[in-house]
């Protein structure tokens, strides 16, 4: 068996080249896996072959808001769309305008995480997709760590996006 002796330590420009294409190797290999991973899911799952992803446009979402009980919603009208807003707003001065929605081409969904005792909480709505007429909304929560900083206060945390989506049944789940 042979093995390769140094004699000499490298120099630093050797020593440079060595890290570059070592690195370029590490990219190549990632992009190869990556791919090759993608595509074998999508080959091997006749279930996300008729799966659509839907982009979602964010709305408005922070850790406070006027609805205290968890909610989820889809609104499909103006007036329904306006009464939320109203409600997420109820204890903000002056109430921001409500944004100008196109029902004929868009669904808004909402997420209310519901009133929290503390800071910390937050929720996200991070994919949409639909599939045989199904929109499936996957969102996202988060709590403080036992001994976090937080802040000691009532807090609402929602999250309210659009999807180019109309008259489909919404499911939700937590990521």
């Amino acid at each position: 068996m042979t093995f390769l002796t140094v004699e000499k330590p490298l120099k630093l420009p050797e020593r440079s080249c060595l890290l570059y294409l070592l690195a370029v190797l590490g990219c190549v290999a990632g992009i190869f896996f990556s791919c090759h991973r993608r595509t074998a899911m999508t080959a091997n799952s006749n279930e996300t072959k008729d799966m659509q992803e839907i982009a979602i446009t964010h709305i408005a979402g922070g850790a406070y808001c006027g609805i205290e009980d968890r909610k989820y919603v889809a609104v499909t009208s103006d007036s329904t769309w306006k009464e939320l807003w109203d409600m997420i707003h109820r204890d903000t001065r002056p109430v921001p305008e409500v944004p100008a929605i196109d029902f004929s081409r868009e669904t808004v969904i909402g997420v209310f995480l519901g009133t929290r005792s503390t800071g910390g909480y937050s929720i996200e709505i991070v994919d949409a997709s639909l599939q045989n007429n199904k929109l499936s909304v996957k969102y996202k929560t988060e709590s403080p760590a036992p001994g976090d900083m937080v802040s000691m206060a009532l807090t609402q945390p929602y999250h309210v996006v659009t999807v180019n989506v109309t008259r489909a049944e919404v499911e939700f789940s937590r990521q």
